[in-house]
């Protein structure tokens, strides 16, 4: 049986790493301050007042010596895939050099996605405009 000592012990060790890879990363990307969501150490940490990281990605970040501009590369992507679809890539695998969808098709993909929402809301305007007549 495990001592409830030994217990808090490896807990306390494990928020210290946690911070000090926080720290590494500031350091690396000149922040000074972030939070962890819910206090949660090891979890989902949020900085700069728009990105958030998971402990796994913060630690490669440190690890691999990954940007800030390559993360933020990275990071928009994942919006884009979330956003318009497609296959997710790892931060592992984009530092790898694996960017997905090139960005000019991932700006086409923008572009004909607005253009589509204008004819769709020309439609609606247009049926509207039929229907309230009756």
């Amino acid at each position: 049986m495990t001592d409830n000592k030994e217990i808090l012990d490896l807990s306390r060790r494990y928020d210290d790493i946690c911070d000090e890879y926080v720290s590494r990363l500031n350091e690396m990307w000149d922040f000074s301050c972030g939070f962890w969501v819910s206090d949660e150490r090891g979890g989902l940490y949020c900085f700069n007042d728009e990105y958030s990281i998971t402990m796994e990605d913060l630690r490669f970040c440190v690890d691999n010596g990954v940007s800030y501009e390559e993360f933020v590369e990275w990071f928009e992507y994942e919006c884009f895939i979330a956003e318009y679809g497609g296959n997710r890539i790892n931060l592992m695998h984009w530092h790898m050099g694996n960017h997905g969808i090139p960005k000019d098709k991932r700006e086409q993909v923008v572009e004909e996605h607005a253009r589509i929402e204008r004819l769709k809301q020309e439609f609606l305007e247009s049926v509207s405009e039929l229907t309230s007549k009756y």
